[in-house]
């Protein structure tokens, strides 16, 4: 009949009286480790965490930067900004457009010739974008 295996038992067997336990041993340690696996002391390794950590945000925010000039979200805030409203469906969008275009024509008196030329840019551009090809 084999013997069973003896385990190794704790040398601490109860924490000393009113000593708590540190929450953040696990972690400390965890860290030491990871900065031993790598060859490092643990500034170093700190140090290597942060600059990896801040290209990964700068890779994100460039995503991000991207993602938002790809799905043109930049000129829908733009019209947003010189209409004073937002791009939903196309007739909503439409009369928006046509109101400021109106407001904004360099015939009237308060009118901005600037202004109105990016609206229609913007128009033109948010058209092609959500592939509303209507005929205005």
């Amino acid at each position: 009949m084999p013997m069973p295996l003896k385990h190794k038992k704790s040398r601490q067997k109860h924490r000393k009286e009113g000593a708590k336990p540190d929450p953040t041993a696990k972690y400390r340690v965890r860290f030491w480790r990871e900065a031993k696996s790598h060859d490092m002391t643990v500034p170093q390794y700190r140090a290597y965490l942060e600059e990896q950590f801040r290209r990964r945000r700068a890779r994100a925010a460039d995503y991000a930067e991207r993602r938002r000039r790809l799905f043109g979200f930049d000129l829908l805030d733009e019209f947003a900004a010189i209409t004073g409203g937002t791009v939903t469906d196309y007739e909503s969008t439409r009369v928006l457009w046509k109101r400021n275009a109106v407001r904004l024509h360099p015939v009237r008196p308060d009118g901005d010739a600037v202004k109105a030329a990016r609206l229609n840019e913007l128009w033109s551009s948010i058209q092609k974008l959500r592939g509303w090809n209507h005929a205005s």
